[in-house]
């Protein structure tokens, strides 16, 4: 019904699309843009290397230690590590709504931690790799000609 109103009245036609481009004009050069817009990183990845020992040993030695330490951090959402020949890697994942300078407090515990972890190891464990830089921003860019 309202199709063929505003399809007899050519007049309230152009209003209405003239409004909805002022409107979107209006939206565009308001909207904040930037060229590699800052993403929150809620996750990382802990990754300790012992060479040549076993996934038992590993686990006692290295992961048990570290998890220990990480598990004392409230603001920790999930945790979950992997024992393997030689290696422990952990995965973590911290509360998502938490401020950006609330999160830079975490990732200063969880760096802390690991620290206080690695003084407990034993020789030839090397220090834990804390990586939480994993999340970018990727956009495709499409050109129609």
């Amino acid at each position: 019904m309202i199709a063929q109103y505003i399809y007899r009245h050519p007049r309230y036609f152009a209003l209405i699309i003239l409004c909805v481009f002022a409107v979107g004009l209006n939206s565009l050069s308001n909207i904040p843009r930037q060229e590699e817009p800052s993403i929150s990183n809620f996750a990382g990845n802990i990754t300790t290397f012992y060479p040549g020992a076993t996934p038992d040993r590993v686990e006692a030695l290295v992961t048990k230690p570290l998890e220990d330490e990480l598990r004392k951090i409230s603001e920790l959402e999930s945790l979950h590590s992997t024992s393997g020949t030689g290696v422990s890697f952990f995965s973590i994942r911290i509360n998502s709504d938490l401020q950006s300078h609330e999160l830079e407090r975490v990732w200063a515990e969880v760096r802390d931690a690991m620290n206080d972890a690695a003084a407990q190891f034993p020789l030839g464990v090397g220090s834990p790799k804390f990586d939480n830089d994993r999340l970018r921003s990727f956009t495709t860019i499409v050109a129609i000609s």
